[in-house]
């Protein structure tokens, strides 16, 4: 182990979501008692007469549908743009008419119909980094604000602030390699 490395110090910094992480976290919440509500008139279950087949269903939709609600809740918890909120259907059709013109693009999707799956399934996140690869997309990017709409990144750059004033460096990790790409945006 190297000698001139400074002591390890770890801090804990507790922050509040943003409004519109408290939305999309609420949403998700929403979503998973809607899923298990729905369920369960599927099944034709009624208070108090449960039949097995009908509970094991339950189960495993509870199963299922709890890890993609915990996997929604700390994305909401991380940042807002690992949800599609930001870029609309409509502007998808944009972004995919004008990527199938890049050569390497059209190589890659036959089709512009694979492109516009491709691009749906993605998060404002990678769409927005996405569009900073070509010139032509670069009318499509995000303000950079749009970084901003975190807690976790507004409590970060505050104490990055204090750690400059300070002379001291930093390390950070995240768990989410897509909000590491974000503070490198900002």
């Amino acid at each position: 182990m190297l000698k001139d490395l400074p002591q390890k110090r770890e801090r804990i910094e507790w922050c509040e979501m943003t409004s519109l992480q408290r939305q999309l976290y609420n949403d998700a919440l929403q979503r998973s008692r809607k899923t298990i509500f729905d369920a369960e008139e599927e099944n034709g279950e009624v208070v108090g007469k449960k039949t097995k087949a009908g509970v094991r269903a339950k189960e495993k939709l509870y199963l299922e549908n709890s890890s993609n609600v915990l996997m929604d809740l700390r994305k909401a918890a991380s940042h807002p743009m690992l949800f599609r909120t930001r870029f609309t259907d409509k502007v998808l059709d944009s972004i995919t008419k004008v990527l199938m013109r890049e050569a390497d693009v059209s190589k890659r999707y036959k089709k512009t119909a694979h492109l516009k799956e491709d691009l749906e399934l993605s998060s404002d996140m990678e769409l927005q980094m996405r569009v900073q690869e070509y010139k032509t997309t670069e009318q499509f990017m995000q303000k950079p604000e749009c970084y901003l709409q975190a807690g976790k990144v507004q409590k970060l750059l505050k104490l990055i602030e204090e750690y400059r004033k300070e002379g001291s460096r930093m390390l950070v990790f995240s768990q989410v390699r897509l909000v590491l790409s974000s503070y490198g945006q900002r």
